[in-house]
């Protein structure tokens, strides 16, 4: 996606000055639903933090048996990416600074109502429209935060 905004932001622009009525609307719309500098740079942060994610998912998926010995390690290191990112954000703080980052609540995983059952009881949801741009002001942080904590409560590799 972010790979694509320059041809996006081309798009729009370009839209915008074509002399069929058509086009023109079309470049509108495209404009009402383009995310914000902002939303495009909250996105670029988490793509940053889910990186490592993505780098031992593949070393992992790579492998033709996924043992321990391959996992550990993989995973040893991711915790420690993740909580050296965390506390780079937050030097000295081992925990979260603000109430924000740590109002993370841990039980909602154990909720299976937090996933859904698949059904979609409400229609009228899936065709809201947002009329406001997404509040990313610290986002990242936050996620980065929330991670971290969960590294320290649920992963225990160590050995």
């Amino acid at each position: 996606m972010i790979e694509l905004k320059p041809y996006i932001e081309m798009l729009s622009t370009s839209l915008g000055l074509e002399e069929e009525a058509d086009a023109r609307a079309d470049g509108r719309r495209l404009k009402a639903i383009m995310i914000t500098d902002a939303e495009w740079t909250a996105v670029q942060g988490l793509v940053e933090l889910l990186e490592p994610f993505d780098n031992v998912t593949n070393y992992i998926s790579g492998s033709s048996y996924p043992t321990m010995s391959i996992i550990f390690p993989a995973m040893k290191t991711l915790k420690k990416t993740i909580l050296n990112e965390a506390s780079h954000e937050n030097p000295g703080h081992e925990e979260p600074q603000s109430a924000s980052e740590a109002s993370f609540d841990f039980d909602l995983m154990d909720d299976p109502d937090m996933y859904g059952d698949g059904i979609d009881d409400n229609d009228a949801a899936d065709e809201a429209e947002i009329e406001e741009p997404v509040v990313t002001r610290g986002l990242v942080t936050t996620v980065r935060a929330a991670m971290a904590q969960l590294f320290r409560t649920y992963c225990d590799v160590s050995y």
